[in-house]
């Protein structure tokens, strides 16, 4: 019996994912306005050591945003429901969070 080579080295970590991501796309809205929390906090709300990263953007028609995790962390999200979105605009009224569970190490893609 013929052993197989053994694999290139850098084959273990091409395939390995060294974060999480959350693939957040709008194919509904135009735009929307989109706030994103990465916690390791089991509350969204939250906004004490647990909190590694926040962002407040605005997400085109047909637009797909990549929110990495480290480990051990999820990503929640909402989008602001108000008519008159962006700059200048009336202050948000959020949709309530949404949670991605990208803690046990998985990769999610939805949509708004």
């Amino acid at each position: 019996m013929v052993a197989a080579p053994p694999a290139p080295a850098w084959f273990g970590g091409f395939f390995a994912p060294s974060s999480q991501r959350l693939s957040l796309s709008n194919f509904s809205y135009d735009p929307a306005h989109v706030e994103t929390v990465v916690t390791r906090d089991a509350d969204c709300e939250a906004r004490d050591g647990g909190v590694v990263a926040t962002a407040d953007f605005l997400l085109p028609l047909n637009g797909t945003r990549i929110v990495a995790a480290p480990a051990g962390a999820d990503v929640c999200w909402r989008r602001d429901l108000a008519e008159n979105q962006g700059r200048g605009a009336t202050a948000p009224k959020w949709s309530p969070w949404n949670r991605a569970y990208l803690s046990a190490g998985r990769s999610v893609d939805t949509r708004l």
